[in-house]
């Protein structure tokens, strides 16, 4: 199977899914990691481009730690929304990647990025199966199974 997790922020692959993405990756199942955000708010006392690009390299790592493909949006901390420009970007991963299952944030959390990831995910998971949308790339042949991660404790 082709499995991609989808996330707000750098960390949470490994921590909200990363015991599962490691069991994909026992049945040489593909996986891949898109982080929507460059962790970039994530300190208030560093310097924001050196904290982004640190958060980069921890996430691409992560990523070559699972055998995993690595996909970096780079918007910033706290201002995702669920809008066409996110959604194109994940259409054309998706249609790259071709997943079978999408690992993602699930709708409602009380994190507006985490909310808004969930609901751009499986946006673009059906438009990367509409043939229509973006001609010049092949569509999905079906729209991906989603499954909801755990959240943060006591969200």
């Amino acid at each position: 199977m082709r499995v991609i997790a989808v996330v707000a922020h750098p960390h949470e692959a490994e921590l909200y899914c990363g015991g599962t993405l490691v069991r994909y990756l026992t049945t040489s199942d593909s996986i891949a990691i898109v982080c929507v955000t460059a962790g970039n708010l994530s300190d208030p006392e560093a310097d924001l481009e050196t904290l982004e690009q640190a958060r980069r390299t921890e996430a691409e790592k992560a990523a070559a730690l699972l055998s995993a493909r690595s996909h970096w949006l780079g918007q910033s901390d706290n201002f995702v929304t669920a809008d066409a420009v996110t959604a194109m970007q994940l259409v054309a991963v998706f249609r790259e990647f071709q997943p079978d299952v999408v690992l993602t944030h699930a709708p409602g959390a009380l994190t507006p990025d985490h909310d808004a990831v969930a609901r751009v995910s499986i946006r673009a998971g059906q438009d990367a199966a509409r043939p229509g949308i973006e001609p010049d790339t092949p569509a999905l042949g079906q729209v991906p199974i989603f499954f909801a991660m755990d959240g943060a404790p006591g969200s």
